[in-house]
């Protein structure tokens, strides 16, 4: 990657529980129009879920990749963003070291974001917790009203990366938006919103994020209107889980990746063709056709 005087703060995701980190990232990318910088298979650490069978017949398989995206920020810090396809599986510390060593020196700062289930009614605003590498960093995350976490253990590369930051001398933090024990398996964009409020409070970072409380609602009142009426005492209707990824096969991976595409396809035309091809093999077409129409409607590239 080509250095920059400037010092910069990456964010990092990976798929997780309701899909809080990777779409938080995934909507800074669209959002910020983050310009695409490198993409890095990763055949060592990460392994796709599973193969995709149609009619009998295995479809092919591609690695799991590691993308990163850049946004120069014209009143702070720059900010490089990374998203991975999937959890890495093994060497799990090798891995993390090394997208390090991929980074420009820039980086003064790493911050991921992941899930805090807790046991939540409908409508509740969902809190804000962090982890940090330091007690500077604590206090500057107290200021903003963010509870510190003040014991347990936060499981994935989400919560892994920051550790591995800290260990090479990187300020780093992990900032973890609650969400319903039931609902950890489908993306959540009510949290994905809440760690992103306290994230560019911090950075004091102007972005729209209407669209994604929009998205919130929506997800809300779905859930709402799941609850068994005749006997509302705040336990969920686990079909809403199913009815949201259209089809119980299709893991929260895979979702979280199509919002990825998303995010590319709106900035290079040509993301496009790999977002209807993984529609297309999740037989998900119908339910996003509009959107991925309107990638279209714009004559900008």
């Amino acid at each position: 990657m080509a250095q920059s005087k400037k010092k910069s703060w990456l964010i990092a995701a990976w798929p997780g529980l309701g899909s809080v980190g990777l779409g938080a990232a995934s909507y800074l990318i669209s959002s910020l129009k983050a310009h695409p910088v490198a993409e890095y298979p990763s055949t060592l650490s990460l392994e796709s879920p599973g193969v995709t069978v149609e009619k009998g017949l295995l479809l092919p398989v591609e690695a799991p990749k590691t993308f990163f995206h850049r946004w120069s920020n014209p009143d702070g810090p720059d900010l490089c963003i990374l998203t991975a396809d999937s959890q890495p599986a093994f060497r799990v510390f090798a891995y993390g070291h090394s997208l390090l060593d991929r980074l420009p020196d820039d980086i003064e700062r790493v911050v991921t974001f992941a899930a805090a289930p807790r046991p939540m009614k409908p409508g509740d605003r969902p809190k804000v917790w962090a982890a940090a590498s330091g007690p500077d960093l604590l206090e500057e995350v107290e200021a903003l009203k963010v509870r510190l976490l003040d014991q347990g253990q936060i499981s994935g590369m989400n919560g892994l990366f920051p550790g591995i930051a800290a260990i090479q001398g990187i300020e780093a933090l992990c900032l973890l938006g609650e969400l319903p024990y039931e609902t950890v398996g489908i993306p959540n964009p009510k949290s994905s919103a809440a760690v992103l409020k306290v994230f560019c409070r911090m950075l004091q970072l102007d972005v729209d994020l209407e669209p994604l409380n929009e998205m919130a609602r929506d997800w809300e009142e779905r859930l709402l209107n799941s609850m068994d009426k005749s006997d509302f005492d705040g336990e969920y209707n686990l079909d809403f889980v199913e009815e949201l990824s259209e089809q119980s096969d299709v893991p929260a991976d895979v979702l979280a990746n199509i919002e990825r595409l998303f995010a590319e396809a709106s900035l290079r035309r040509e993301r496009a063709i790999d977002l209807k091809s993984e529609l297309d093999r999740w037989k998900l077409f119908h339910k996003y056709e509009d959107r991925f129409l309107d990638l279209f409607k714009s004559d900008d590239p």
